[in-house]
């Protein structure tokens, strides 16, 4: 199985502009699963720790955090 990585580069860590942060390293890699292509593998770093989730969830929720009205 080929595994597939996509690699983030976040605009703000904790509410802060990454500019201002030093650590330029900081990821969010975004990775196909190893046994079922519904989900994904989500990676921050090179931390140990990943987050499972489904893929049509993830894009449901982007979705819905971009679809804000702004006045």
């Amino acid at each position: 199985m080929i595994t597939v990585i996509n690699e983030v580069k976040p605009h703000e860590i904790g509410g802060t502009e990454i500019s201002t942060i030093r650590s330029e390293k900081t990821l969010l890699r975004v990775m196909s699963h190893w046994n079922r292509n519904e989900f994904v593998i989500l990676k921050f770093d090179e931390n140990e720790k990943s987050i499972t989730v489904a893929g049509r969830d993830l894009i449901a929720a982007i979705n819905n955090a971009m679809n804000t009205v702004r006045f």
